[in-house]
Formats: structure tokens, C-alpha cells, sequence
């Protein structure tokens, strides 16, 4: 199925520097890299609150990319970098140029000179990041990817982008690469109901986590343009928790003064697999979510199944939970995950 992307988070580009031709073919300029970014919400994982990306926390991550080069558009190709795996892209300083910047590597090893543009060649490139991720190298190459996600324990905001070019007609200039989420973001907020009374009544949410998702996912990622398909196959878990969450965050009566506060901060999310949740052919999805008097010790489980909603790459959800007493009534609004909310750049 074809999915409309929205662009998001992080644009690479190609970046072509002038050096001295290096093989009989190329055509003289050097692939290059470099990246920048201003702020970025990460997940929150386990028990703990993410904190946001900087331009420092950056560059301590790297990401991987794919590139192919071929005669003819989308035919056979011959692998840009060398090599059938993919390049990991890392800020380092580069052993060439003795410059800090973003330097392609294999295998943890500086590459000893830089790769060229062949004449009269068609290109393409997928990428992805963080390179951490479970990428099937045997099933990934320029033209598809395929990567495993688990909730439980890869709590990052995944990323993908891919990109083709003909230097020959449209001049040898970056070829702009937007990366897009392959993840949807959740996010709760919780309130008592209006008609509670008193108005002024309060309580602590202490306890948090969701049960019925798809824990588990694979992602088939091939395509270019508009032709770009994103296809996720989970494995449904009706049994762990899931965005476990302890504390103590007090909260009130939905009033005209007052509003349902986030379980987390607001500009923090989980991340999650896109999928339908409640799916009538696997199981509900629940939450609970536990609250306790200020100065109790016994929590009250209010527990609530989700309606049944197709949670799609690359939008926010966000749930409100509107405690009354004893059950729980759920309203959610989608948005999309907008390049302003998480603004990086990456150039390749």
C-alpha cells in the first residue's frame, strides 16, 4: 500500500566538494557529508523521560546509507561505497582533510580516500538512522530496505529516506534526501472529568502502562518518489507492558481554568509501531493507569480499552483520559508529526 509521507525531522543532501579526480571515470567531485540540528523530542523509555536532541547529542549518533550506481535508471547496479552493507555516516575528524565533520566508514574504519561521481551514471540512495537499528543486511540495498523494531527495547525514533540522481542532466549539485518517520508518536493526557466535584478535588497518577500492541514489527521499505511504499507486518503481544511508567504527577477537574495535564512532558512521546490498535482479529489495546490520594498508599487501577483506530508512520496521537470515579472516558486527536516540531538537517 502507498503512503503519503509527511516531511519530517531530518533533509540530507549529497555535498560535492572540488578535489582532484581520483579513477579514469569519475567525474572529479568527492561525496561529502555534514549535519546540523536545533532540537529534537526523543521517547521515553522503560521508566525514564527522554530529553531532546541537540546539535552535541547529534553527533554522537550516526546513521547508515545505501548507494548504488547503474547504466541505466533502476537497472543493475554496482554498490557506491564498495561494499553490500551499509556505510555508517559518523561526525569525526576526517583523516584526509584533518577537518571535524560527517565522515562515511566500514566496519569502524575511515574510508583512505573519498568516493566519486561516475560519468554518465544513474544513482540511488536509501538511508536510515539511527545506525544502531536492526537492519537484514542481506535483504537491504539502495533499493529496500528491511528492519526489525522492537518496542521493549529499541525505544528510538527511527527514520528512513531515499533518493535518485542523474548528475549528467541535473548537474552535479546535492541530491536532496528527506528522511520521515517510520514510527508514529503516543501521547497521554489525563484530567478528572467535569462533572467531579469538587472542582478543586486532585489526585497522582503513580502508575502508567499500556497492554495489546504490536511489540514487535518488521518493515519493508522500497520505493523512490511518490512511488515509495512503507509496509509494517507486527507481531501482536497481548501479554508484557508496555511504556511502563512510575512517579507521582498530580492532577485535577477539567475546568475552564484548568486543562488534562501530559503524563510526560509535552514535546515527549512513545514511539510506536503503526499498526491498528484494538484490532477486533488480535485483541484489545488497554490502558492503565493507576492513581492514588495525596498521602495514600492504595492506588485505584482504572483500566480502559481503546477504540479501534489505524495509527499510521508519521502522526501524533494524542489521547485524553478523563477519569470519572471509577471508569475512564477517551478522546484522541491526530496531528502530523511536522518538520517545525523536530527540525534537523542532515547533508550527505
Amino acid at each position: 500500500m502507498r503512503h503519503s509521507w509527511l516531511t519530517t525531522l531530518m533533509i540530507a543532501a549529497v555535498l560535492f566538494d572540488s578535489c582532484t579526480k581520483h579513477e579514469d571515470n569519475s567525474q572529479g567531485q568527492a561525496i561529502g557529508f555534514s549535519a546540523s540540528t536545533v532540537a529534537q523530542a526523543e521517547s521515553v523509555k522503560a521508566t525514564s523521560i527522554g530529553t531532546p536532541t541537540t546539535d552535541a547529542t547529534l553527533k554522537s549518533q550516526s546513521f547508515g546509507i545505501y548507494g548504488l550506481y547503474s547504466t541505466a535508471d533502476g537497472g543493475t547496479g554496482a554498490n557506491v561505497f564498495d561494499y553490500s552493507a551499509p556505510v555508517e555516516v559518523k561526525y569525526t575528524t576526517d583523516k584526509i582533510t584533518n577537518n571535524t565533520c560527517w565522515t562515511y566508514t566500514f566496519d569502524g574504519a575511515l574510508y583512505t580516500e573519498k568516493k566519486y561521481w561516475k560519468r554518465n551514471m544513474y544513482y540511488r540512495f536509501r538511508a536510515y538512522h539511527p545506525y544502531s537499528a536492526n537492519v537484514l543486511q542481506a535483504a537491504s540495498t539502495a533499493d529496500g530496505l528491511d528492519i526489525e523494531y522492537r518496542v521493549m527495547t529499541d525505544q528510538y525514533d527511527l527514520l528512513v529516506a531515499s533518493a535518485k540522481s542523474y548528475p549528467a542532466n541535473e548537474g552535479y549539485e546535492r541530491v536532496t534526501m528527506t528522511f520521515n518517520h517510520a514510527l508514529c508518536a503516543l501521547k497521554f493526557k489525563i484530567a478528572f472529568k467535569e462533572t467531579v466535584t469538587p472542582p478543586t478535588y486532585t489526585d497522582n497518577i503513580v502508575h502508567f502502562y499500556i497492554t495489546g500492541l504490536d511489540a514487535y514489527g518488521h518493515l519493508d521499505y522500497e520505493g523512490f518518489g511518490d512511488d515509495e511504499v512503507l509496509t509494517w507486518e507486527g507481531k501482536f503481544n497481548s501479554r508484557d507492558r508496555v511504556y511502563e511508567w512510575t512517579g507521582s504527577k498530580q492532577f485535577g477537574v477539567k475546568t475552564g481554568n484548568y486543562e488534562p495535564i501530559y503524563l510526560m512532558d509535552e514535546q515527549e512521546c512513545f514511539f510506536a509501531i503503526p499498526q491498528k490498535c484494538s484490532d477486533p482479529s488480535k485483541g484489545p489495546t488497554s490502558i492503565h493507569l493507576f492513581t492514588q490520594k495525596s498521602g495514600g498508599t492504595d492506588g485505584i487501577d482504572h483500566t480502559v480499552n481503546l477504540e479501534p483506530l489505524e495509527w499510521k508512520a508519521g502522526m501524533i496521537y494524542t489521547y485524553t483520559l478523563l477519569v470519572n470515579k471509577s471508569d475512564i472516558e477517551v478522546s484522541v486527536s491526530i496531528e502530523p508529526w511536522l518538520t517545525k516540531q523536530v527540525p534537523i538537517d542532515i547533508y550527505l
